[in-house]
């Protein structure tokens, strides 16, 4: 074993979290599709990993109330970059999407208790059809809502700091 080899995991070691690795978001956007060039960045939705939408994804960018729910992934102020189908054939496909996805992702959903941007944390399905559990990654407890595809407003691409 090579000496720079055994340093990386010497340093593995030292900063390995303590628990178990944590659940993330799929990848929506290849690397290949984030350009820069001078002080601009540019991100071609054209390149968006969900197949079969017919025009490119409707863009929000909002900025994330002070709830603390995300801290600290998102805090107060910070610009989530939301995608939703500009139509409603396409809003069925990247729903589909985040529906057949391992839990992770991050949502904007609104049901008749709360409206939210958490993570899916668990997916289900009773005699209603599938849903999805959502809870903010800084909530000790899940969202109270199981939240049904037509719940889903927009998906979350990332975040801006």
């Amino acid at each position: 074993m090579s000496a720079i080899h055994s340093l990386f995991s010497l340093l593995a070691g030292l900063f390995r979290p303590a628990e178990h690795e944590k659940i993330s978001p799929s990848d929506i956007i290849p690397q290949s599709a984030i350009q820069h060039s001078g002080n601009k960045i540019i991100i071609d939705l054209d390149s968006v990993l969900i197949t079969g939408l017919t025009r490119l994804p409707a863009v929000w960018i909002p900025h994330i109330p002070d709830t603390g729910s995300m801290d600290p992934v998102m805090d107060s102020e910070h610009n989530n970059i939301l995608i939703k189908g500009q139509n409603d054939a396409d809003q069925i496909v990247i729903v589909d999407w985040l529906f057949n996805q391992p839990p992770g992702n991050i949502a904007v959903y609104r049901t008749a208790r709360i409206y939210a941007i958490h993570r899916v944390i668990a997916k289900g399905e009773d005699e209603l059809g599938d849903y999805l559990i959502f809870r903010g990654d800084n909530n000790r407890i899940e969202d109270p809502d199981l939240v049904r595809r037509e719940d889903v407003r927009y998906i979350s691409l990332g975040t801006i700091y």
